[in-house]
């Protein structure tokens, strides 16, 4: 797996929140990745969402980035500080589930807010909310109340682990959550880099680093683990909370089980998404002033071609293609 995971990382969502002035600058690499997250995407959302605003970006790579999205992911500092003084498993750091739905979501056309955690939520749709490892009691309320009044909630492995005082909870994981979720952790297995597959509607997908042993009280299972003395156990669960409802995912999905969850997600709302985009081919739309512009990219350095709403499209090695008016 490819990471970004700079060691000690300032809380940009604080830091950033008092300049007047922001740029960044977007390095393109030189080769790029087999498997894994790359995306410079992530970054350029990251770094946008903590004002909500535009910002200069001084050395250019072509990448998503929005500011108005209808799903968010939730980023606590708190939790990347906890990561980086206690290693969860060989090859864990606290951005790779960020990353991994991140890059599920842009698969689909859906562009991406990456917000504080105690962030206001009642713009969104769904909310993912990655290894929220210490927990706050505050982005914990919410999210609670967000399911509740209707909202779609994912939370993953390693979430209510520790308190606000980085002491642990004692209570059985995901500690405060769990009665939103339905269910509770009653074993674990660090796996670090081993592949674990994923059974889930008869499909074969992976998941590594961390396998959570669920046991369901009023959730449904959706997926189950296919191997390890865990084999049949519950992977993926969801739980209807008040008028919406609380997925969680035992381990870290690799790209296929982060996309199938992205779209059982999605279905579920009126958020526009594009099926049967091509690898590393990303869509992202932007509209203003009475006008709608949809901006296609090839990040990838083979050329790609595939049907965009019925229209054929060849695209060249990171090329973009800019659509005026519809939508995705």
């Amino acid at each position: 797996m490819t990471q970004y995971n700079p060691v000690y990382m300032p809380d940009f969502h604080e830091l950033l929140d008092k300049l007047d002035f922001r740029s960044y600058d977007n390095y393109p690499a030189t080769v790029l990745p087999e498997e894994g997250y790359y995306s410079h995407a992530f970054h350029m959302d990251f770094i946008q969402d903590v004002k909500q605003k535009n910002f200069w970006i001084m050395k250019q790579l072509s990448g998503t980035s929005g500011y108005w999205m209808t799903m968010a992911l939730l980023c606590g500092f708190e939790s990347e500080y906890a990561f980086s003084l206690q290693l969860q498993a060989e090859g864990a750091y606290y951005l790779e589930q960020m990353q991994a739905f991140h890059s599920a979501f842009t698969h689909y056309g859906v562009n991406v807010d990456i917000i504080d955690q105690e962030a206001d939520l009642g713009k969104y749709r769904i909310v993912v909310a990655p290894a929220m490892y210490v927990r706050s009691q505050k982005a914990s309320d919410q999210l609670h109340t967000f399911a509740q009044n209707g909202g779609i909630v994912l939370l993953t492995a390693r979430s209510g682990v520790k308190d606000e005082h980085n002491n642990c909870i004692m209570q059985p994981l995901p500690a405060g959550y769990s009665d939103m979720t339905g269910c509770w952790v009653e074993e674990y297995d660090a796996v670090g880099n081993r592949k674990i597959p994923v059974i889930m509607d008869g499909q074969y997908y992976q998941g590594m680093r961390w396998c959570d042993i669920i046991r369901t009280e009023s959730a449904e299972t959706l997926a189950v683990y296919g191997e390890n003395f865990y084999a049949g156990k519950a992977a993926v669960t969801k739980n209807s909370y008040g008028k919406g409802c609380v997925y969680y995912i035992g381990t870290v999905g690799l790209p296929g089980l982060c996309r199938r969850l992205a779209e059982e997600m999605l279905r579920q709302t009126d958020i526009p998404y594009v099926e049967n985009l091509p690898e590393r081919v990303e869509v992202t739309v932007r509209e203003g002033k009475g006008k709608r512009f949809t901006f296609l990219f090839n990040n990838d350095e083979a050329a790609k071609e595939f049907d965009f709403r019925g229209i054929p499209m060849r695209m060249e090695p990171f090329e973009m293609k800019v659509l005026e008016g519809g939508a995705v």
